[in-house]
């Protein structure tokens, strides 16, 4: 919705939360069935985690009129800048890197790690721009008073944080290997795959977004447990900020049988072509 940030989990753990509902109906729909005195009713066998409605009482979205709502947003500007930078993950996308890369020469694995800098490097772009929105409210983030904002803010600063150390390091890496191809130490490897580890490429810069990346993502572990937010923190923290290469073998796709062209032209019979033809159509005469 407004108040999420659409980033992925690269390195698996998560991905299976990419559709999980909350619990509460969507705004407009709910709104109408309160306001004409009914209920809007959420089945349990969707896909995703369950929560219990009782422990999000205090969580629940705000379904006052939408002016109401605006009012609300633009009243605190941490919430108002978590507003801003959702929207703008939903104009701008996120990309899943490129992991793997075959290696059968090092001209080769210069031209894919080539082809997979280039949409990293403008994600990492993207990342710069949503980590300024949040900064740009993170003074007001103590003076919100709704957990439900609470949790979205701390969540969103901390997820940013973490993909920004993840796409430096990515791109750092690829940038390495391509400027000096490392051998493989087993002669049948044949690719380089990236793999999350919890080395992570120093400097002050990459030391303190590491440090908001776990930081603010066990903040909401700690004072919203057992709701959505703290289910994705779960999922962030459970990932490495880092990367390392590892080679292996992956065999190559079997080669087309090359398939003699045996198909001869069929004999035909003169006798059969005359019966088999439709006899001509004799048109009446005027």
């Amino acid at each position: 919705g407004l108040e999420r940030l659409r980033l992925c989990f690269w390195q698996g753990a998560g991905n299976e939360l990419k559709i999980m509902s909350s619990g509460f109906g969507p705004y407009a729909l709910t709104r109408l069935t309160r306001e004409t005195g009914g209920l809007y009713l959420i089945t349990n066998d969707g896909p995703g985690p369950y929560f219990d409605h009782d422990l999000l009482r205090d969580s629940q979205p705000d379904y006052a009129s939408r002016s109401e709502y605006l009012k609300s947003i633009r009243n605190n500007r941490a919430v108002l800048k978590l507003v801003e930078a959702a929207e703008f993950t939903r104009a701008e996308g996120v990309i899943n890197p490129r992991l793997l890369f075959p290696a059968p020469d090092d001209a080769t694995l210069r031209r894919v790690i080539s082809e997979a800098q280039k949409p990293a490097a403008q994600f990492d772009y993207n990342l710069r721009q949503m980590a300024a929105i949040l900064t740009a409210g993170e003074r007001d983030r103590d003076k919100i008073t709704i957990p439900r904002w609470q949790a979205a803010f701390d969540l969103a600063f901390g997820r940013v944080a973490a993909m920004r150390v993840r796409t430096y390091g990515y791109n750092i890496v690829l940038a390495q290997r391509k400027a000096s191809p490392r051998k493989f130490t087993k002669p049948s490897s044949n690719h380089w795959r990236l793999v999350p580890s919890d080395e992570v490429t120093a400097g002050p810069d990459v030391e303190k977004g590491a440090a908001i990346a776990r930081t603010y993502p066990t903040r909401v572990l700690e004072k919203h447990p057992d709701t959505p937010w703290a289910i994705l923190a779960k999922a962030e923290l459970s990932q490495p900020l880092g990367w390392k290469w590892v080679e292996q073998y992956i065999p190559p796709p079997p080669a087309r049988p090359n398939r003699p062209n045996t198909r001869s032209i069929p004999k035909t019979d003169p006798a059969a072509m005359k019966k088999a033809m439709p006899k001509p159509v004799v048109l009446p005469k005027f």
